[in-house]
């Protein structure tokens, strides 16, 4: 999703912070799936990075190297 540079910040950021949200829902969404199927010993382990996933807040300054760091999650998890 592109950001224009005329759009008014505030309105910016909302859409940033939807983009960020939507990426992290995605994360989530595929961390419970795997939850589900995996056996006990990978169960901790997606457990401890969803918590980190789910923590993570929407920061303007971070949201590049946030949003990167959650398409390579993102990535990582549908290859499982």
């Amino acid at each position: 999703q592109i950001v224009r540079s005329t759009t008014p910040p505030t309105e910016n950021n909302k859409k940033k912070e939807k983009l960020f949200n939507n990426i992290k829902n995605e994360c989530l969404s595929l961390i419970d799936g795997l939850i589900k199927e995996s056996n006990d010993d990978d169960i901790d382990g997606l457990k401890a990075i969803k918590e980190q996933i789910t923590n993570k807040l929407f920061c303007n300054e971070s949201l590049v190297g946030d949003i990167a760091k959650l398409l390579e999650i993102r990535d990582i998890l549908k290859e499982k």
